[in-house]
């Protein structure tokens, strides 16, 4: 699952910054790997959210990036100002290696599509007392490609994950919504 996959490679990891990028996106420059770093300058800054240019429409103007009171993702990460999120997308973020350890794994409970276990990792971060930044430096092509990674084929599964996982989030999340 996508859950541990993260965790796998957050385990194996050495650096002071993790960065975790979708099996389809593409680096929209040379800068990606120096503009995630260039936010760890802040000691406040536990994780960075990327820029995702993607053909998926944002419902929410930019610099928002959350999840309502109805359970649903309400975010931009089209924009080109930086600003402070309450979570990131999974196609294009990073973690401060010693937050990683400080919140604990992935919650591998998040299957199917994965909806929302990088929404709900964010949420743990923010507990913990550690911003997370958007930076439109670190930008990359999402391609959203039909097959791989962790999408579902047939629609009603994927509908199933939807709910399934939003649930999940929605009883862990509850008070911090």
């Amino acid at each position: 699952s996508l859950p541990r996959a993260r965790n796998v490679g957050a385990k194996m990891a050495r650096g002071e910054v993790v960065l975790f990028v979708d099996d389809d996106i593409i680096p929209l420059d040379d800068h990606l790997i120096a503009a995630h770093a260039a936010c760890y300058v802040n000691p406040l800054v536990g994780a960075v959210a990327g820029r995702v240019l993607e053909p998926i429409l944002p419902n929410a103007p930019e610099g928002i990036a959350h999840v309502n009171a109805f359970g649903r993702i309400v975010s931009n990460f089209l924009g080109v100002t930086p600003a402070e999120v309450a979570t990131a997308k999974g196609a294009n973020m990073s973690f401060r290696h010693r937050v990683l350890a400080e919140v604990g794994p992935f919650d591998d409970r998040y299957e199917g599509n994965s909806i929302l276990e990088e929404t709900d990792y964010c949420y743990r971060v923010r507990a913990l007392g550690s911003d997370i930044r958007f930076e439109p430096e670190a930008a990359v092509h999402h391609l959203v490609a039909p097959t791989g990674g962790c999408r579902e084929s047939r629609w009603l599964d994927a509908k199933y994950w939807l709910f399934r996982n939003s649930a999940l989030f929605y009883m862990k999340q509850k008070p911090r919504i």
